[in-house]
């Protein structure tokens, strides 16, 4: 394990320092500091059928090439995606360019949880507190909890390649004619109810700001559809920060 705030410390926030003494004494057992509101936003696209093991898990991923490590999760008809640049406090150490936790673990919110760190003996130590505790508006490094999650790369395999299923383009086309609306002729996308309550629910908790909207893209109502939100507000994230969340339309007979 190996990570800094690169800043000299007279020019590091308080927040900052304390967070650098935490991870200068963290056991060597620790393979990765991660957000935790962003594992628990991924638990909750993961996959609850336990015939599906892969699908049950959150699958972080570190691209050294890129420079991001992705945070992502799917249940095969929805899926979850968020990219972190490399750059502090989050990381995971070498030779963990691919890690599957289970995603059960994280399903149920600890308020005011900011940090998690993940270690060997799985077990993942969950650190935050109330913003108002610190003077620069970052939240502190208290110890909240431990919970337990199973490492499940040895047991499930290879996680599917999402980025294959999200679109990389959005032409923004109304390809044929099914229903007028004061002489718009518009084809309609049709969406699971549910699963758009758990996109919304979680955009309204996590995004920046009630007042953002949560954006829309698509390209005809037979492939995916793609909303984002901005996340930037969250401590360490950086300026171009955006949750995804990938839905597959209902098919309409």
């Amino acid at each position: 394990m190996a990570t800094t705030i690169d800043k000299p410390l007279t020019q590091c926030s308080a927040s900052e320092i304390e967070l650098k003494a935490f991870l200068n004494t963290t056991e060597n057992s620790t393979f990765a500091l991660l957000p935790y509101w962003a594992l628990h936003c991924a638990a909750q696209f993961a996959s609850t059928d336990n015939s599906k093991l892969v699908l049950n898990c959150i699958h972080i991923r570190t691209e050294v090439g890129l420079r991001y490590i992705t945070i992502e999760s799917t249940n095969g008809h929805k899926a979850f995606r968020l990219r972190l640049g490399l750059e502090t406090p989050w990381f995971t150490s070498e030779g963990k360019e691919s890690i599957l936790i289970d995603a059960a673990a994280f399903k149920k919110r600890l308020n005011y949880a900011s940090y998690v760190t993940l270690k060997d003996d799985g077990k993942a130590d969950i650190y935050g507190g109330k913003v108002s505790k610190a003077k620069d508006g970052k939240p502190p490094v208290d110890y909240m909890s431990t919970i337990v999650f199973q490492d499940r790369l040895k047991c499930c395999g290879t996680y599917p390649n999402l980025d294959n299923i999200w679109p990389t383009s959005f032409n923004g086309t109304l390809p044929a004619v099914d229903y007028e609306v004061d002489s718009y002729k518009i084809k309609p996308i049709a969406f699971n109810a549910k699963y758009l309550k758990e996109i919304a629910a979680i955009a309204e908790k996590y995004g920046q700001g009630y007042n953002l909207p949560i954006k829309l893209y698509h390209s005809e109502p037979s492939k995916p559809a793609v909303f984002t939100m901005n996340c930037t507000d969250h401590p360490y994230m950086p300026d171009n920060a955006i949750m995804e969340f990938l839905i597959m339309p209902v098919a309409l007979r």
